[in-house]
């Protein structure tokens, strides 16, 4: 039993944080512009290039995680992405649901970083 759990823990854990990650960058992709007034709201100045950069690295960081493939590299982009979109776009301050989401994700950068220290496992394409 306990080979099987060393082998199939990591590929459900992949395909669960692989997965959350390239739906929401194909979600992002579906409303760009509502991705791009977001960005702009919170003040970058050429905000669908943002909202264009952060659907790519959603998608393709996703994809990666979900095959296997370069999961450190993968994870770590995915773990600066999550804590650089929590600084700058989670409002703390005036609701609950913004620590709530704080919260969300540091359990998801907690993840992350668990993926990029074990990696893909058995399942991957390396």
């Amino acid at each position: 039993m306990n080979d099987t759990w060393t082998a199939y823990a990591p590929l459900a854990g992949r395909m669960c944080l692989g997965g959350y990650f390239l739906w929401s960058g194909i979600q992002e992709i579906l409303n760009l512009s509502a991705t791009g007034q977001l960005f702009a709201q919170v003040g970058f100045s050429n905000p669908l290039y943002v909202a264009a950069a952060a659907t790519l690295v959603e998608t393709i960081c996703g994809i990666a995680l979900l095959t296997g493939y370069k999961v450190r590299m993968a994870s770590l982009a995915l773990i600066l992405y999550t804590f650089l979109a929590t600084l700058v776009i989670v409002d703390t301050a005036s609701t609950s649901s913004g620590a709530r989401l704080v919260l969300s994700n540091l359990a998801v950068i907690g993840g992350l970083l668990y993926a990029a220290a074990f990696q893909s496992g058995k399942w991957s394409t390396r």
